[in-house]
């Protein structure tokens, strides 16, 4: 499928903003702006490690204003993201042996300056199933990567709640 099909056939997510960040002290409100990106298809990649986005990953992240100095801060909220499916188990098993990855914010964010709003965010991906358990992470907060979202199909909107 060419990444314009795909484009099309992407839904159009639901904004809700319920998770801009707190401004701390000196950064205010008036002249800052809440962002949501919503990553709907596509694949990103974490060193060697591919994935296909099949389910949507939410960021919500400022451009805090500081009235002191006029410039802007970006400032990161929250990454929410569902596991995805990795690898099918052992005869299609989708429980037991498959291998599920959930993308985590790892400590490292960019907003970017340009037209081609390529975010610069730190993650890492958590390995699960029932014999890993929750524990296996490819990155880490101190060491984090990042991640380059590649076909994929960003939607964000802009507000303060």
């Amino acid at each position: 499928m060419s990444g314009t099909a795909a484009r099309a056939d992407d839904p159009i997510p639901t904004f809700d903003f319920a998770d801009c960040p707190v401004l701390p002290a000196p950064y205010v409100k008036e002249g800052s702006i809440c962002m949501e990106a919503i990553v709907t298809s596509g694949t990103f990649q974490l060193g060697k490690f591919n994935q296909q986005i099949t389910s949507p990953i939410k960021m919500t992240f400022a451009s805090a204003l500081n009235p002191d100095t006029q410039l802007y801060t970006p400032i990161f909220g929250k990454m929410q993201a569902d596991k995805m499916l990795v690898q099918p188990g052992i005869f299609g098993d989708p429980i037991v042996s498959a291998v599920y990855a959930k993308p985590e914010y790892a400590g490292v964010f960019d907003q970017p300056t340009g037209p081609d709003f390529h975010i610069k965010l730190g993650m890492r991906i958590r390995l699960t199933n029932p014999f890993l358990g929750g524990t296996c992470l490819i990155g880490d907060t101190t060491r984090s990567s990042a991640a380059r979202a590649s076909s994929a199909t960003p939607a964000t909107r802009s507000c303060w709640t």
